[in-house]
């Protein structure tokens, strides 16, 4: 056999060697984001990790008795659709081997922003909790009392009669 030859054949043994050896779902599948154990106050949030994972797998119970499944065969990130409640979680991948479970929390988070304009105040609710703004009558301009609620993401006018000074507190129920 001609030298050329030798040395192509061995080269192809290598490589299909290599494929035998380590196939492509043998990389490790470890979490990128939410770190292991963190406290997150996004609640949509990007799970990423390193790998090639067919399944991704969340629960609010360790024993996975009501999670809900996505199929990311071709992907190593996924976006939450839904929002999530505050809460702890794990979550899990699998394809030719199973990794996890993970878990995260994630934290109530209350935040207003407040913009002044010539019709009035915007409340906008920066945080991932809905706020309940309370107006209190003796602070008021023209004694009025009021109670608003801005839920998560959205914004609320405040009218001018109301004072300068806004407080707001966690919305319960």
């Amino acid at each position: 056999m001609n030298g050329a030859i030798k040395i192509g054949m061995a080269i192809i043994a290598i490589f299909f060697a290599f494929i035998l050896i380590f196939p492509r779902n043998s990389v490790p599948v470890l979490p990128i984001s939410p770190q292991i154990n963190s406290t997150i106050f996004e609640i949509k949030p990007i799970f990423r990790w390193t790998g090639v994972a067919e399944e991704f797998v969340i629960d609010d119970n360790p024993s996975f008795t009501s999670p809900t499944r996505l199929y990311v065969s071709k992907t190593n990130t996924i976006i939450m659709d839904e929002q999530l409640k505050l809460r702890t979680y794990y979550w899990k991948l699998s394809g030719k081997n199973e990794y996890g479970p993970w878990q995260f929390t994630i934290q109530g988070k209350a935040a207003l922003d407040v913009e002044k304009s010539d019709i009035g105040t915007l409340l906008k609710n920066t945080g991932n909790v809905d706020l309940n703004v309370i107006i209190d009558a003796a602070k008021s301009v023209q004694g009025v009392t009021s109670a608003i609620i801005v839920p998560v993401g959205k914004n609320r006018l405040l009218p001018k009669i109301f004072p300068e000074k806004v407080e707001a507190k966690e919305h319960e129920g």
